[in-house]
C-alpha cells in the first residue's frame, strides 16, 4: 500500500488492497488516532501528510518524494536547480 523510504512513504496503487478496502481502513485508523489526540502517522512523506491534512494548496512538493527512479531522473533533468518549476508542475495538475 505504501512505497518509499522509511518515514517518507507515499501511497502506492495496489489492486488487491483497493479491492479489499485496505486504503479505507488505513484512513479510518489514521483519522481515529488524530481525532482522539493521538500522534500523526510518522511514516508518511511530509508532502503527502500536508496534502491529506491541509489540501492540495498547502503542499510544498519535494523531488525526493518521487520513488520511481526513472521518473525521478526525468523530472530532475527538467528542473535543475529550480525547485519552483517542480512546485508549479505539481500544483498545475492538482
Amino acid at each position: 500500500m505504501f512505497e518509499g523510504r522509511d518515514s517518507k512513504l507515499n501511497l502506492a496503487l495496489h489492486s488487491t488492497a483497493l479491492r479489499e478496502d485496505r486504503y479505507f481502513i488505513a484512513g479510518q485508523a489514521i483519522a481515529v488516532s488524530l481525532v482522539h489526540g493521538g500522534p500523526p502517522p510518522g511514516f508518511l512523506a511530509p508532502t503527502l501528510y500536508s496534502c491529506l491534512v491541509g489540501g492540495h494548496s498547502s503542499i510544498k512538493p519535494d523531488l525526493e518524494d518521487i520513488v520511481d527512479a526513472d521518473l525521478y531522473e526525468k523530472v530532475k533533468k527538467h528542473i535543475p536547480g529550480n525547485p519552483c518549476v517542480f512546485h508549479a508542475m505539481v500544483t498545475a495538475y492538482s
